[in-house]
């Protein structure tokens, strides 16, 4: 699983990833992020749109996929 990585400065290309290895039989705790899409029907009335999580943490076991 990528924990974190790394682009050059200036062109912008991959340059470092790091990675931590998942046991099966533990938990892996991950903050999943949330994007907003669309218009709210709200904004269209005059209202406003209040984000106030970009992520939402989860803990679940790994599976082993085929």
């Amino acid at each position: 699983m990528i924990r974190d990585y790394s682009y050059h400065p200036v062109t912008r290309t991959l340059e470092h990833v790091d990675f931590v290895q998942v046991k099966l039989d533990q938990p892996v705790d991950v903050d999943v992020p949330l994007f907003a899409l669309g218009k709210a029907v709200g904004l269209t009335q005059g209202g406003l749109v209040r984000i106030v999580y970009r992520t939402v943490p989860v803990r679940c076991l790994r599976t082993a996929s085929r």
